[in-house]
């Protein structure tokens, strides 16, 4: 059986990486959207690109997203 404070510990490590990956992410979305302000998605459909906010929602999730 896992040590759970180990699935813990790893489960922590794996949201602080994906929370480095979304603020490089929003770093370089307005490098890459045009001047319209808004962003092809995938089916090529142009959409306003969303407001980001910073939500916290309760212990451990301090600028969690909504």
């Amino acid at each position: 059986m896992k040590d759970l404070y180990e699935v813990l510990r790893q489960k922590e490590m794996d949201i602080a990486r994906v929370r480095m990956q979304i603020k490089a992410l929003h770093t370089v979305i307005p490098l890459l959207a045009d001047d319209t302000g808004h962003t092809k998605s995938a089916t090529g459909v142009s959409s306003a690109a969303p407001e980001h906010k910073q939500v916290a929602s309760g212990p451990g999730r301090e600028g969690a997203f909504p």
